[in-house]
């Protein structure tokens, strides 16, 4: 008795995993042939283009003012303190977004699209004349080769053209 029950579990669960491995695979599919662009939410875009600059610029005035109390003689400057960290967090949050079409892509695309350089393969054509004994001779050698020989050679490239 306990090997029929044992038989039934093992069928009913391996009918089990091929259902949930099919589910798995619809889904899957399903999300991989969905087109939609992700938008982001207001609550992101607030958080990401105010709270995040603001966070940068005040870290940058809490440090000056460590700072200063350190030293005792400089001064908290709202310009040089906050406002740069400030505005180059903005404008990092603004690159980025531009690089991934408003945050909707996980890969970003590059803000200039460089040309791509073909390469060009030299290839040398040359004619290999080989004598009798199979030693290559070159064409610009004009001592091994007589009047007759010249002619012949100039047929036989004219007959491969």
């Amino acid at each position: 008795m306990s090997k029929t029950n044992d038989i039934d579990n093992r069928v009913a669960f391996s009918q089990y995993t091929k259902e949930e491995h099919g589910r798995v695979l619809k889904n899957i599919v399903s999300s991989s042939t969905n087109t939609k662009i992700r938008k982001m939410s207001s609550i992101s875009r607030i958080i990401l283009f105010l709270c995040l600059p603001f966070c940068s610029g005040f870290a940058g005035l809490v440090c000056s003012f460590i700072s200063s109390n350190d030293n005792g003689g400089d001064s908290v400057n709202f310009e040089k303190d906050f406002a740069m960290p400030f505005l180059l967090t903005l404008v990092i949050v603004f690159v980025i977004g531009i690089q991934s079409n408003a945050f909707s892509k996980a890969k970003a695309s590059p803000l200039i699209s460089w040309p791509k350089v073909k390469r060009k393969k030299k290839v040398i054509r040359k004619v290999v004349v080989i004598d009798d004994n199979g030693d290559e001779i070159d064409q610009e050698d004009d001592r091994i080769f007589n009047e007759e020989d010249k002619a012949a050679l100039k047929d036989w490239k004219k007959k491969q053209t």
